[in-house]
């Protein structure tokens, strides 16, 4: 990866421990025209003073205690994958356990990160990944699901019914450790407006071990993260800011209307290490977000938000906790040796 601000900006919306794993079913819906509800307004939040924080290090927002943590996503994901291996080598054939694979950063920390740029690390990365966080990235693409056969791949997804006289288990070797994991974790009722008539269905044609990414406990607690970080963007204030920011980088010469309009900028990965344009860049950059408080802002935006969401959704969210908690039980099992297979 040569550029990393723009990918905490628009999270998957299946869960980190779903994502490790490397085998995800992000279905959409069969296109019903069913209508849905309609979707909740929130009131914009009241700030009365910005906070000024230079980074994300010791923030946090309060959707974060409805994700498991990096340390249980981890624990998750390699029990989950002890399971499949151990099924896999039932019909013959190998599926390594990784025990490193994931992210050190929380989707909240993902969310919040490329929000503040430093003059120090501008002037010596640009927009570019740090040494630091390029190790991070490596070990959340750690644990991506290997190459196999057809025939192996058939019975990690379910597509064979049989294989070497035995029966594969319903959705394959992946649902069974899948399953497995989420064993008592009851189903998260989602919001009728995310609801549609086909959305727990898998999309057309999918192998059996794929399912709806609303069927994911990490679904809700992802989309409400996205959602606020969206409504803080459009929010006036946001907007005011990125005026002002605007006017300050233009008379350094940049022309750029808004902070998300320049981390989206496709020149930044044209090469393996920053320019020196880059760097001037994002140097002008990092002294206008402070002029402007540009992510104490948005961090104080997402916070209201959330606060405002988890009120309206908080049974949901309840359940999504209860489900966090059974995977890290069953998984603490598996890898202690206690669970059958």
């Amino acid at each position: 990866m040569r550029s990393d601000l723009t990918s905490g900006l628009r999270l998957a919306s299946m869960s980190a421990a779903v994502l490790v794993l490397g085998l995800t079913a992000a279905g959409c819906s069969g296109g019903t025209d069913e209508p849905r509800a309609a979707r909740p307004t929130f009131s914009p939040p009241t700030i009365t003073t910005t906070p000024a924080p230079q980074s994300a290090d010791g923030l946090s927002l309060p959707l974060e205690a409805y994700f498991l943590t990096p340390d249980q996503t981890r624990t998750v994901a390699r029990a989950q994958n002890m399971l499949i291996s151990d099924c896999m080598r039932r019909f013959g054939f190998s599926y390594p356990v990784n025990a490193n694979g994931g992210s050190e950063l929380s989707p909240v920390k993902e969310v919040l990160r490329p929000l503040f740029l430093t003059e120090s690390k501008a002037a010596r990365w640009g927009y570019h990944a740090t040494t630091e966080r390029r190790a991070q990235i490596n070990q959340g693409q750690a644990g991506t699901a290997p190459k196999l056969s057809p025939a192996a791949q058939a019975v990690l997804t379910g597509t064979a019914k049989s294989h070497g006289g035995q029966d594969v288990p319903k959705g394959g070797c992946f649902a069974h450790g899948r399953d497995s994991i989420e064993s008592g974790a009851a189903k998260v009722k989602l919001p009728p407006w995310m609801k549609g008539a086909d959305d727990d269905k898998p999309p057309p044609g999918a192998a059996p071990a794929m399912r709806s990414a609303r069927a994911d406990p990490g679904y809700l607690p992802q989309s409400m993260l996205n959602g606020a970080f969206d409504l803080a963007l459009s929010d006036p204030r946001t907007k005011q800011a990125d005026a002002g920011w605007s006017a300050c980088m233009k008379q350094s010469g940049y022309a750029y209307a808004s902070v998300d309009a320049i981390l989206r900028d496709g020149r930044w990965a044209a090469s393996d290490v920053p320019s020196a344009p880059e760097i001037a860049t994002a140097v002008t950059d990092a002294r206008c977000r402070v002029k402007v408080k540009y992510g104490g802002l948005m961090y104080a935006l997402q916070l209201g938000y959330q606060k405002a969401m988890i009120d309206m959704y908080a049974d949901s969210l309840n359940q999504v906790k209860q489900a966090n908690e059974a995977m890290v039980r069953n998984a603490t099992k598996v890898l202690s040796g206690n669970a059958a297979d």
